[in-house]
C-alpha cells in the first residue's frame, strides 16, 4: 500500500537531486556527452535531459545552469 508513496517520493528525490547538481556539475555532464567522459554520468543525468525538451523547463535549466557557468 506504501510501494506508490514511496515511489513517488523517490522519483521527485531523484529528479530535484539532478536539477541541483545540474548547475555545479556542468562540465562533468558536458564531457559526458560531448568529450568522451563518464558514461555513468552521461546515464544519470539523461532524463533531465529528456526534461528539456519541454520548452518551459529547458528555459528554467538553462537559466539556473548560467547561475552556475558565469
Amino acid at each position: 500500500m506504501w510501494l506508490p508513496a514511496y515511489l513517488l517520493i523517490s522519483l521527485v528525490l531523484y529528479f530535484v537531486t539532478i536539477l541541483i547538481l545540474a548547475g555545479p556539475l556542468y562540465w562533468t555532464v558536458y564531457d559526458a556527452y560531448y568529450v568522451d567522459g563518464s558514461r555513468l554520468a552521461a546515464a544519470y543525468f539523461y532524463p533531465l535531459a529528456l526534461a528539456c525538451e519541454f520548452e518551459p523547463f529547458g528555459r528554467f535549466v538553462d537559466w539556473y545552469v548560467g547561475l552556475w557557468v558565469l
